[in-house]
């Protein structure tokens, strides 16, 4: 019982500062154990059965597949690799197991890796690296669990990877950990094989970054777009969107050739202020990660023989809620069938910097046949006849279409644009997208009006204008250490709603409630593990953070 209590305090003690932060990374931070240098040579490697450069760039490109703008960069090769089959196992000085293995595929630029099953125990903690060690992904712990148990990771330069696994000794199991998939990027991910993360650089010339002067009056709605990597092989774009209720859902619109299932879903990695500091400035960072995804809703019919018509668009709801270090922006929409007056889009062209495109006219209604794009619903999207700043490219498929007032109304399938020729993009209605279909699974509209008030047009949300609370007067919880109930006392009197939420300390919103009154609020946690869980009360002018130890 005394080290439970332990443990708890030193995590309790480091999430004063960084528990929100901490939720929405991809790794936990640290650095791999070093091992002694004559191990290196000896760490079996395996080799990944080497493909032609030819063949692999054959996969096809936009205009070959439809015109869709999704940008293929890399090209996944099956395996399984574990602790048990491959690599071997050493004790380190400093009380740990290490289990290592290397992963090589000549040529590539660099190698991502997905984990087809993924459940690490106790302490037990993972890295990736390349030779140099110029590179480290890590640790991925226990914090790192999914429903799904599948866990996809960026990508490390360089055509050899080490995988380390570090287990303490006193720890008998470290969970399940299995390699799935390896993903050749083919395609120069980095500008050269040894520099930092990023694709900065590498779209046209023409493209326009998000700080420049053009997007001064963005700064706001552009904190709403991610950079979209599937698969671990396809770049795409994505936007966080508002809902009528403003429950705050990590909801993220993108193309349904982007995430079309939920294998892809699970399979997603989403990367939050990927852009230059400043107007043609260099690269940003890619810290603001989040791995995985719950498919909410698709338009794409194209494999049901019943129904070939599509509509290509999807909503997925990120495997955990943003933090606040991410500072996100939740996009307004409107669903009107009217052509808004002027048009922008804000995107990832290539997988770059964010970037920011202009048409000073207004769309027009277009239809799409099977001899020029897949089988779309016809007059469901609206056609750009020529974008008048910038242009969008190969990565940025699923970005959003905003009106004059910054609210989304369709999401990009694809198009001729480029910088030679910026004439026809082909942009999804959200009007369509709306309730095309009946079924929820198929349509916007239950998730995006879950109070179904028939909202046509909503604003967006500005995360970072709700203050914290840190007032303990406003609210008190009891027992704390508890074993199971607690009773939550709200002080003050409210006339609108209050919503209460509840995560894990991985950040999965594990409850959610109305509090239509104040006074005394009974929350029941006897059903979860024992473990420390973050509560978040939701004024209408702040929100109140807190912790509650639930004991065994």
């Amino acid at each position: 019982m005394k080290s439970f209590y332990v443990q708890i305090l030193t995590v309790f003690l480091f999430l004063i500062g960084s528990v929100i932060q901490l939720w929405g990374q991809l790794s936990q931070g640290g650095i791999p154990l070093e091992t002694d240098a004559s191990l290196k040579a000896t760490i079996p490697i395996l080799d990944i059965v080497p493909v032609p450069l030819e063949e692999l760039l054959m996969v096809p490109d936009d205009h070959e597949a439809g015109k869709l703008k999704y940008l293929y960069f890399a090209r996944n090769f099956n395996v399984q690799v574990n602790p048990k089959n491959h690599g071997y196992w050493i004790s380190h000085r400093n009380g740990y197991k290490i289990w290592l293995v290397g992963i090589r595929s000549k040529g590539a630029y660099s190698i991502g890796l997905i984990f087809s099953k993924y459940r690490l125990e106790g302490n037990a903690r993972l890295f990736i690296y390349n030779e140099n060690r110029s590179k480290v992904l890590g640790a991925y712990t226990s914090f790192n669990n999914k429903t799904s148990g599948i866990l996809p990771v960026s990508h490390v330069p360089g055509e050899c990877i080490y995988i380390q696994l570090e287990v303490p000794w006193e720890q008998t199991e470290y969970g399940e950990l299995v390699i799935g998939e390896v993903t050749h990027a083919y395609k120069p991910l980095y500008s050269d094989k040894l520099s930092r993360d990023g694709r900065y650089g590498l779209s046209d010339a023409c493209n326009i970054d998000i700080n420049c002067n053009e997007g001064a009056a963005w700064q706001d709605i552009k904190r709403s777009v991610c950079r979209i990597v599937t698969n671990g092989n396809k770049y795409c774009t994505g936007t966080l969107v508002n809902t009528t209720d403003e429950y705050q859902e990590p909801y993220i619109l993108t193309a349904a050739h982007c995430i079309g299932s939920q294998g892809e879903a699970d399979k997603s990695v989403f990367v939050f202020n990927y852009e230059s500091e400043i107007c043609d400035g260099p690269d940003g960072s890619t810290n603001h990660t989040i791995s995985g995804s719950l498919l909410i809703a698709t338009g794409d019919t194209l494999g049901d023989k019943l129904n070939l018509d599509s509509l290509d668009f999807s909503l997925v709801k990120l495997s955990i809620s943003p933090p606040d270090s991410f500072r996100v922006y939740l996009a307004g929409w409107s669903r009107k069938s009217s052509p808004p007056l002027q048009t922008a889009t804000i995107h990832h062209p290539h997988g770059d910097v964010k970037k920011i495109s202009f048409d000073w006219d207004p769309p027009e209604t277009s239809y799409h046949t099977s001899d020029y794009y897949y089988e779309y619903v016809r007059y469901s999207h609206w056609r750009i006849l020529q974008w008048d700043l910038a242009t969008t490219e190969m990565g940025s498929s699923g970005a959003p279409l905003f009106d004059q007032d910054h609210r989304i109304v369709g999401l990009l399938t694809g198009g001729e644009a480029n910088c030679d020729s910026s004439v026809n993009d082909y942009f999804t209605k959200l009007d369509y997208a709306w309730n095309y279909y009946n079924s929820p699974l198929k349509h916007l509209k239950t998730w995006l009006d879950p109070l179904n008030t028939g909202t046509t047009v909503l604003d967006g949300l500005d995360l970072t204008n709700r203050t914290e609370i840190y007032n303990q007067n406003q609210v008190s919880i009891y027992p704390n250490p508890g074993t199971g109930k607690y009773l939550i006392r709200i002080n003050n009197s409210y006339s609108d709603d209050l919503m209460i939420n509840v995560y894990s300390i991985a950040g999965e919103m594990i409850f959610s409630d109305k509090l239509s009154y104040t006074g005394l609020y009974e929350l029941n946690l006897a059903n979860y593990s024992p473990g420390l869980y973050i509560v978040r009360l939701i004024f209408p002018d702040g929100i109140h953070t807190n912790k509650i130890i639930h004991q065994p």
